[in-house]
């Protein structure tokens, strides 16, 4: 197929290169050899009349022109294999497709083990890739990375969560929090007390660079400090390291409830005025009617529902 003289398999080749930046890497992408892929950015280079990547050093970089083109030319070929991905009907028991879904190590034990179950009786062949939440989750979720994001959607974790006008979100449930402490915590009984929150210990849950707790917002608006001699990147772990140490750790209320039937800590309500969390799903836009993805964030609103 052409349009105004231009070959829109090129379409492919381009988005590779304004991606990769390299023409070998571009080429091991779509599969096509060096040699092919360098004559591909010629034909390029000559219908756009520009060069599109230049050398700077020993790298390349993209011009002016190059760096225009290369979100619409990114969104047009998603857009493209949305609309190829549509069937007239979907049938979940046949149906074959694999889902890209971020979310917190938190929403994996506490959410995903009742989706499982569903998904394994409705729809065996859909398979989930679970990733972990970072910094680069939403810029993902734009690009056509990741099908699903789920995270709390204020105060957002993830700078422009939110904001992206691009993205639809819909609210799956909520959750508080509570404080856990080993079983046998030798200064701890059956409250805890704002002094002592402060005084001992804790485990904290720190996602990296880029990324905010609602644990970290409500601290630093409230202008609290705390002693912390360990961090880990989720929440879920976080209870399995207090049994013979002072430390506290605050997570979700659903967590606890799974986590104090198998390990010796006890749940006990936060001294802090946290706000409670509200887990939302987001999507793009691209994929609000898409069948199957409509199938699937059915069937995740209807597990929170019951959840």
């Amino acid at each position: 197929m052409q349009l105004n003289r231009l070959d829109l398999n090129l379409l492919i080749a381009l988005d590779a290169l304004l991606r990769e930046k390299n023409v070998t890497r571009a080429g091991e992408r779509i599969f096509l050899s060096q040699s092919a892929m360098s004559g591909a950015l010629q034909r390029l280079r000559d219908y756009f009349g520009d060069d599109l990547l230049v050398r700077a050093g020993r790298e390349l970089e993209l011009t002016p022109r190059g760096a225009a083109l290369a979100g619409p030319i990114r969104e047009i070929l998603l857009r493209i294999q949305a609309a190829l991905d549509t069937e007239p009907t979907f049938d979940p028991s046949s149906a074959k497709r694999v889902f890209s879904i971020v979310m917190s190590d938190y929403c994996f034990v506490a959410f995903m083990r009742e989706v499982v179950p569903r998904l394994q009786k409705e729809a065996p062949g859909i398979t989930c890739r679970v990733e972990p939440l970072d910094h680069s989750s939403i810029k993902r979720l734009d690009a056509g990375q990741v099908n699903f994001c789920l995270l709390p959607a204020y105060p957002a974790p993830i700078p422009d969560a939110t904001a992206a006008v691009s993205l639809r979100q819909t609210p799956l449930f909520s959750d508080d929090w509570v404080c856990a402490v080993w079983r046998d915590h030798p200064s701890v009984g059956d409250s805890l007390s704002m002094e002592q929150y402060l005084a001992l210990p804790h485990a904290y849950t720190d996602f990296g660079f880029g990324t905010s707790t609602l644990e970290d917002t409500t601290l630093r608006k409230d202008g609290l400090t705390l002693r912390i001699p360990l961090t880990y990147g989720g929440f879920s772990s976080l209870p399995f390291v207090l049994p013979g140490t002072l430390m506290i750790a605050t997570i979700q209320r659903r967590l606890a409830r799974v986590l104090e039937t198998s390990l010796p800590i006890r749940i006990l309500p936060s001294p802090v005025s946290y706000p409670p969390l509200q887990e939302t799903l987001f999507w793009h836009e691209r994929q609000e009617f898409e069948p199957c993805h409509v199938w699937l964030r059915n069937l995740f609103i209807d597990v929170a529902r019951h959840f």
